[in-house]
């Protein structure tokens, strides 16, 4: 597949997704090509963007761009392509057509060397515009053309809202885990003789700011400052639509939701977890809703007789906002696998608290063993799975029904109980 580097790494190079024309050679100082062909690809996929945007889902995961976006302007990694600097990714063509962009280089998440001679009156620093009011005209399209899109601003949205709400509000454990890398990094970061600051500020710039002839952001401080400038955007403030119980029973998806006027079933069969088409629901008293106007919208899972893995999420809009069930759609999903099965053995060496539950769960295990975490009804139906590349993660449980639901755990299963 077509691999390309968008790193900015050669004199006079601009890798900010503009058409350039036809030759190819036009793209040789802004992209870097890792494979061994793919020029023409990249130049359908800038083409696409800047002539023929409606299209631009055949070629480009957009929502896996999005997040990255809201990533970015949450923590504010401004060495990306909404920050300051329009480099710093890799797009890379996965097995289903789709360009991924893939980040790269984070070592200045939350401003860090980037603050500069900002230090000393930083605000525009921590108060940069998450929707680029700052950038000349058409100088990032890819950005720019999304952030004009209504329906993708308010998806963009709905992704910042979840990781304000989820990771930056959580301060507790975000000093936790640089906590975890402390730890890990004492010892080399003690003997290394070439180390360019004291080790002081190894522990001071987690808390704050520090000046040594330039201005480099403090973790916490920035978030702090952070979290100020994002709790006064609409995105935020908005409401959005509510959505719980998520349930599928004899082919019909159904859902309770309020503030809205658009609810909708996102649904695909492709191995790759892209490529969600929407299918309206309803609370008319059609399409499987057996109540008009009770609040609980339905929809025929399509597919659901094809003897496929089916992967499915809820899409709820209002006039000003978005909400998504899981939240974190499309990197989670709700599944109905007529195929899956269920091993009897038993869970031992993994730790599952609380349980009974109201929302979140809290899965550890005492090796360092990654983790994939299936989450089944009694009837065999896969509802959520979560991977995690270490020993820790959690699950959120709170849309589902009170009720026993199985989990499984690296092939190891258990019950557990949503109150």
């Amino acid at each position: 597949p077509a691999q390309v580097f968008c790193g900015n790494t050669n004199p006079g190079g601009n890798p900010d997704l503009k058409w350039l024309g036809p030759d190819s050679t036009n793209y040789y100082t802004s992209y870097d090509l890792k494979s061994e062909s793919g020029w023409g690809e990249l130049m359908d996929l800038i083409y696409t963007l800047n002539y023929d945007f409606e299209n631009l889902g055949n070629i480009l995961n957009i929502d896996r761009v999005l997040w990255n976006f809201a990533v970015n302007t949450a923590i504010l990694n401004l060495d990306t392509y909404n920050g300051y600097y329009v480099h710093n990714y890799y797009l890379y063509k996965s097995e289903d057509g789709l360009f991924q962009m893939i980040p790269w280089d984070f070592d200045n998440a939350f401003v860090g060397a980037i603050l500069g001679f900002d230090y000393w009156s930083p605000e525009d620093v921590y108060n940069y515009d998450s929707y680029g009011s700052q950038y000349d005209p058409n100088s990032r399209p890819l950005f720019q053309k999304l952030m004009s899109d209504p329906l993708r601003k308010k998806q963009f949205d709905a992704h910042l809202r979840t990781i304000f709400s989820e990771t930056m509000l959580d301060t507790s454990s975000i000093r936790n885990e640089i906590s975890d890398l402390h730890e890990q990094a004492l010892l080399p970061a003690n003997q290394d003789f070439n180390k360019a600051f004291p080790m002081t500020y190894f522990y001071s710039n987690v808390e704050e700011p520090f000046w040594s002839g330039w201005g480099f952001a403090g973790i916490m401080s920035t978030i702090a400052e952070r979290n100020n400038y994002l709790m006064s955007l609409p995105a935020i403030t908005s409401t959005p639509p509510s959505l719980s119980n998520v349930d599928l029973n004899n082919g019909i998806v159904t859902v309770i939701a309020g503030n809205t006027n658009e609810v909708e079933l996102m649904v695909t069969t492709s191995p790759h977890n892209s490529k969600f088409v929407p299918f309206l629901m309803y609370d008319d008293g059609t399409n499987g809703d057996l109540v008009a106007g009770d609040g609980i919208y339905s929809a025929f899972l399509p597919y659901y007789s094809s003897g496929d893995a089916v992967k499915y999420y809820i899409r709820a809009q209002n006039n000003n906002a978005m909400r998504l069930s899981p939240e974190r759609a499309e990197y989670e999903f709700y599944i109905y696998d007529p195929n899956a099965a269920i091993s009897e053995e038993e869970l031992s060496s993994y730790n599952v608290y609380p349980n009974p539950s109201k929302g979140i769960i809290h899965i550890t295990s005492p090796s360092s063993t990654a983790l994939t975490c299936m989450l089944y009804s009694l009837s065999g139906q896969r509802i959520l799975e979560k991977h995690s590349s270490s020993n820790s993660t959690i699950i959120n449980i709170s849309e589902l029904k009170a009720g026993m639901y199985i989990l499984k755990i690296n092939n190891q299963i258990t019950k557990i109980i949503k109150e």
